[in-house]
Formats: C-alpha cells, sequence, structure tokens
C-alpha cells in the first residue's frame, strides 16, 4: 500500500537518487547530480517540504518544494518554489 508523507530528513539521498534516475538516468553521483543541481530543494533542511509517495519502504514518487521569500517596497511575502513556478500559500 503507498503512503504519502513529508519526507524526513535521513530520506533526502533517496529522493535525490529517484530525480536522478527518472531526471538524469543515472544513479551515480557527477555533475548532473540534481542534488548537487538544485541543494536548496534537495536538503536535509527542506526534507519537511518534499512531499514522498512510499510503497512499502522504497520511495516512489515525490513533490519537491521549497519556501521562497520575496520582498517587495520592504514587505515579505512567502512563496513556494517548485519546478513548476512560484505559488502564494
Amino acid at each position: 500500500m503507498i503512503e504519502f508523507k513529508n519526507a524526513s530528513a535521513d530520506m533526502v539521498l533517496d529522493v535525490a537518487r529517484l530525480c536522478n534516475l527518472v531526471f538524469r538516468k543515472t544513479e551515480k553521483p557527477d555533475h548532473n547530480d540534481m542534488h548537487l543541481q538544485f541543494p536548496l530543494m534537495l536538503s536535509e533542511e527542506n526534507a519537511n517540504n518534499l512531499m514522498v509517495a512510499v510503497d512499502g519502504k522504497k520511495i516512489v514518487s515525490h513533490i519537491g518544494t521549497s519556501l521562497t521569500p520575496m520582498i517587495i517596497d520592504g514587505v515579505e511575502i512567502p512563496l513556494w518554489a517548485d519546478r513548476g513556478g512560484l505559488h502564494s500559500p
């Protein structure tokens, strides 16, 4: 049965491996490693903003977001960033 939940810090590298497998066609860390290319999104500090689908003990999907504040005329507006763009919460 598939369970949906926030990732924990110890899941971040597994999420990055899945991203590499899907988007980079490799599990070998190199200059194309998504963990290195998206350090704010795929970090232990951002783990709570990574939603994962887990089947048993295996991560089978994820949605990655990160909170990115925007400041306009001194007013901070929180925005969620994902691969689709920026969204106000």
